[in-house]
């Protein structure tokens, strides 16, 4: 997961895609693990895991994975 330079960096300079980001969402909304769980075995922060789950509550709710997911694509290709 580490590999994906697609986004900023976050505090140890790692930078992780939309896909990344995807799939840590779908471990936690569609397979029901935890949080602490998600971010340990896939070595993210607990506060970027956490932040990528608000964000999908907030602009997910309603919305399938899939359009999360284009909602990341966007976002980075804007900024």
């Amino acid at each position: 997961m580490k590999d994906a330079p697609e986004t900023g960096p976050n505090r140890s300079g790692t930078r992780y895609s939309a896909a990344d980001k995807l799939k840590a969402v779908k471990l936690y909304f569609e397979e029901g693990y935890q949080a602490k769980d998600i971010a340990r075995e896939l070595g993210i922060g607990k506060s970027s895991l956490g932040k990528w789950i608000r964000e999908y509550r907030e602009k997910g709710s309603g919305l399938r994975i899939h359009d999360f997911y284009l909602s990341l694509v966007v976002k980075k290709k804007v900024a």
